[in-house]
């Protein structure tokens, strides 16, 4: 395989990721400050499947597009956005290849704890993108701040609880038809 033919393989599948952050996005309801929604596990899924960088981008592109078009921010909050997903899909993405590596034959429970940390890592940073602009931007008291932040905690530990448990299994329904048909070599 030449590549060019790498390249486009990974060109595509980095966009059908996006598309697919994007569209598990749209599948959403409030809860208290927030919303629960389905995109966190496209992009976590993306993690599982993709190298690194094209699922860090895969997950930004399709949650920041999101964003962009029906979410109501603005740029600065779409690169917000891009950057905390891009960084939850790129760590599920290291810590899987690291772990599906050096523990052979359990890449189940390699899946789920990559899931995890990378989906515990994307409310980590919103929580703290959360504090800086209601303490800084907003000019909130502080006390007000945690206010918001404890409003906005259960959706987010709802969607990272929802993302650990369902990109896994995805990805294991998958990975063997990638496999056979050799997609997944060439999205390494």
């Amino acid at each position: 395989m030449t590549k060019r033919e790498r390249s486009t393989y990974r060109l595509v599948f980095t966009a059908l990721m996006a598309a697919l952050a994007y569209v598990c996005t749209l599948i959403r309801f409030p809860l208290l400050q927030s919303r629960v929604h389905l995109g966190n596990a496209a992009g976590i899924l993306a993690g599982l499947i993709l190298s690194p960088l094209d699922a860090g981008l895969a997950s930004g592109l399709g949650a920041g597009l999101y964003d962009a078009t029906l979410g109501g921010y603005d740029a600065l909050g779409c690169v917000i956005t891009f950057a905390s997903k891009f960084a939850s899909a790129f760590i599920c993405a290291i810590l899987f290849r690291r772990a599906k590596e050096a523990a052979a034959g359990k890449k189940l429970g390699a899946a789920y704890l990559s899931c995890a940390i990378g989906s515990l890592s994307y409310v980590f940073l919103y929580m703290l993108k959360t504090f800086i602009m209601k303490q800084a931007v907003d000019g909130l008291a502080l006390d007000a701040v945690f206010v918001v932040m404890l409003q906005k905690l259960p959706a987010s530990l709802i969607n990272a609880g929802f993302a650990t448990l369902a990109a896994p299994p995805l990805y294991f329904a998958l990975s063997p038809a990638l496999d056979r048909m050799g997609i997944s070599a060439k999205l390494k």
